[in-house]
């Protein structure tokens, strides 16, 4: 079981069940209320109009159970009214995209060794090392307010505001910059009635591990018709504030993403209201956890 930490914005304070199938995921949460209704702000593609806001804080460090939570999530949700934010980390791995080949992307035998894990998501995009010191943030929408480069814009003020640290975002990929080099990638899933937009922060993860496993030895001898990853240097919150000769400050950046994601929507997270667990079915975990097992090495483009 995976057990989450789930935190509600919400116009409307009604308890809710998700069903799929013959079970259900209910939800009874942390619910921070929102001070005044949903009102539609400009934002780059249009205008942008969400009524409810759900949080997850997710404990697991497992990435299957991870990325299985993810999609079903998204898979089981009618987004049309509401949006949702999910934070976790994960154990050593590598994780690639959904038309990549591993064997071109890492270096297999060298995680085989360490007992670092392979995932495939379901995303697009290229491949990341995630440890502890990474942070996963995922934006889930309709498809119609989809909106990656406001996302990464959010994450790149909290930042500044937080740390003092001056950020870019890059166009067309949405990432995260420090000077050239890359404090936040993000990948994207977009469905007919719903997309979803998730990125890695680099907190104080390992840059020599990301370095070590994302390099195979295998690249330079396989042909495949995969999507490559677009390659740069990277850099780490810790990093940047010891270039700038400054501590290491103790902050809760969940947090400070969610509020200013919803400040930006029009709204201020004024009030908590309680807590508890959510549990993803066991039988639609299990389905997504043996694709992701399965898919990885055996079956490339």
């Amino acid at each position: 079981m995976m057990t989450v930490l789930l935190c509600r914005v919400a116009q409307r304070c009604g308890s809710r069940s998700r069903r799929s199938g013959s079970r259900s995921f209910r939800c009874s949460a942390t619910r921070i209320a929102a001070s005044k209704p949903a009102v539609a702000v400009p934002c780059g593609r249009g205008r942008r109009s969400v009524s409810t806001l759900s949080c997850y804080n997710i404990s697991s460090t497992d990435v299957y159970s991870n990325l299985a939570f993810e999609t079903w999530l998204h898979e089981s949700t009618d987004w049309n009214d509401q949006a949702a934010m999910l934070f976790w980390r994960n154990d050593p791995c590598v994780v690639i995209g959904s038309h990549q080949n591993p064997w071109i992307e890492c270096n297999l035998p060298a995680m085989a060794k360490d007992s670092v894990h392979l995932a495939r998501r379901r995303s697009g995009g290229g491949t990341v090392y995630h440890d502890a010191g990474n942070l996963n943030v995922t934006f889930m929408t309709s498809r119609a307010k989809h909106n990656p480069e406001l996302n990464s814009g959010v994450i790149a003020a909290v930042i500044k505001k937080a740390y003092g640290l001056d950020c870019t975002v890059r166009p067309k990929r949405s990432d995260i910059f420090v000077g050239d080099r890359k404090l936040s990638g993000s990948a994207f899933r977009l469905k007919t009635q719903a997309a979803y937009h998730h990125c890695t922060l680099l907190i104080d993860s390992d840059p020599q591990a990301i370095s070590h496993y994302l390099k195979s030895p295998m690249s330079s001898d396989i042909q495949s018709r995969g999507i490559e990853s677009v390659r740069s240097p990277v850099t780490t919150l810790e990093r940047e504030m010891q270039s700038l000769q400054h501590r290491s400050r103790s902050v809760d950046l969940p947090s400070l993403i969610a509020q200013e994601y919803w400040r930006q929507l029009g709204h201020e997270l004024v009030e908590r209201l309680g807590a508890a667990d959510a549990a993803l079915p066991s039988d639609i975990h299990a389905g997504i956890r043996d694709w992701m097992l399965s898919w990885p090495l055996w079956c490339q483009p």
